[in-house]
């Protein structure tokens, strides 16, 4: 928030409100929007003439209004500001406009905006500002006075660390589960060529495979191993067409 001070008076242009300090007291009025405006414009240009057509724009945003209501406004003016000693003086130029005189310098205070508490989380943040708070147009505040912002609270955004960090633990997980899910399928068998045939062995510590009786003229066929069981297969021959009483030992 700002003001604009110039002699004993201070004009807050947020809350439209123009004081005077008369005999240690504080004397209050309050502004309309267009008074507000067009008198800003005349303390930022002090000494300079504004025209008319100007002053209506700034005051009333280009809407249509009345040829009385610039000096309406100009007459409230003059009237809030007057007074012993005299301090501030509002001139009309015949055919050009008008032109305001300063008894004293003009001082620009910027007060300090009240801070923004994040959240108890600490995961929102404070945005960008998006829009102004002011009652007037932000093109009719005079040079060097800042607008104030309105501040905004905004989800927080993932990062694309966060999102892949997400993505493998989701992952991991689904590797996790079909691991689970599947290691009891899992059978580690070992083939090798023999002189007898092709032998495979399922892995089992508790039995010894060589200890095993198996025919010696298997020639190409496949015997298959597991434990104290062999079972002989016939290369070529579907598992339906052989007989159920194919050789084979604990199975």
């Amino acid at each position: 928030m700002s003001r604009l001070i110039f002699g004993s008076f201070v004009l807050e242009a947020e809350i439209r409100q123009l004081t005077r300090k008369l005999a240690g007291e504080d004397v209050r009025v309050r502004l309309s929007g267009a008074e507000v405006a067009i008198l800003e414009q005349l303390l930022a240009n002090e000494g300079v003439v504004q025209s008319k057509e100007d002053l209506l724009a700034i005051g009333w945003s280009g809407r249509p209004v009345s040829p009385n209501s610039l000096p309406v406004a100009i007459a409230n003016l003059r009237r809030h500001l007057q007074g012993p000693p005299p301090e501030v003086e509002i001139r009309t130029l015949p055919r050009e406009g008008y032109l305001l005189k300063l008894a004293s310098g003009l001082q620009l205070e910027r007060l300090a905006d009240e801070p923004v508490t994040p959240s108890e989380n600490g995961q929102d943040h404070v945005a960008a500002p998006e829009e102004t708070t002011a009652d007037i147009p932000a093109a009719a505040l005079p040079p060097g006075v800042p607008v104030p912002p309105t501040y905004v609270i905004a989800r927080p955004r993932l990062t694309t660390q966060q999102r892949l960090v997400r993505l493998n633990i989701a992952c991991l997980v689904v590797v996790v589960i079909f691991v689970l899910v599947t290691v009891h399928e899992w059978v580690p068998v070992d083939c090798a060529e023999e002189p007898r045939g092709t032998v495979c062995i399922v892995d089992d510590d508790q039995h010894d495979a060589a200890a095993l009786e198996l025919p010696t003229n298997a020639g190409q066929r496949l015997i298959a191993v597991s434990g104290d069981a062999w079972l002989e297969i016939q290369r070529g021959v579907p598992a339906r067409d052989r007989p159920v009483s194919e050789p084979a030992r604990g199975l």
